[in-house]
């Protein structure tokens, strides 16, 4: 048992490592561009064979290109809130998907095999985001250096909704 618990707290101690690696790397213009690679490349093929499935904490945010008429998928965290998502934007809001949403007015988010159409993006700060997020994912952020948020509605809301979570 005494093996187990070091196992565990070790496993943890790495994660928490990691985290705190990755949140030094994106706090530079070259370290968030070497990250941005390394996901666009390697990383997001990979999520999108997971992400918005089963419990998976990915999402997937599904846009149309402004110039192709494509629709292309992303990887990213959504949480879900009141009407809606709040997206953490690791590399800020200069980022293709988010173009693409804007330049149409609507986006979809697939979370746990549910599509859910959205429009009216809002960017927020950090303290703007924080009350609508939970305490472990504030500090998730703040450690990996996120200060930059999208907050999306729910189509059609009535303000009342709340997404599954």
């Amino acid at each position: 048992m005494k093996r187990l618990l070091f196992r565990f707290l070790g496993i943890l101690a790495l994660l928490a490592l990691i985290e705190l690696a990755f949140g030094w790397l994106v706090r530079n213009e070259r370290g968030r561009d070497m990250v941005r690679r390394f996901n666009k490349s390697i990383l997001n093929p990979w999520m999108l064979r997971h992400a918005g499935h089963g419990k998976w904490y990915a999402s997937v945010v599904e846009t149309t290109g402004r110039k192709t008429g494509a629709t292309y998928q992303t990887p990213v965290v959504a949480d879900p809130v009141v009407d809606g998502f709040v997206i953490p934007l690791p590399y800020g809001e200069d980022v293709d998907w988010l173009k693409n949403a804007k330049a149409t007015g609507h986006a979809t988010i697939l979370r746990q095999d549910l599509r859910y159409p959205v429009d009216r993006f809002e960017e927020l700060t950090a303290v703007e985001a924080a009350p609508v997020l939970t305490a472990s994912r504030r500090l998730s952020y703040r450690m990996t250096g996120v200060d930059r948020f999208l907050r999306v509605h729910l189509e059609d809301s009535d303000g009342h909704l709340t997404v599954g979570g």
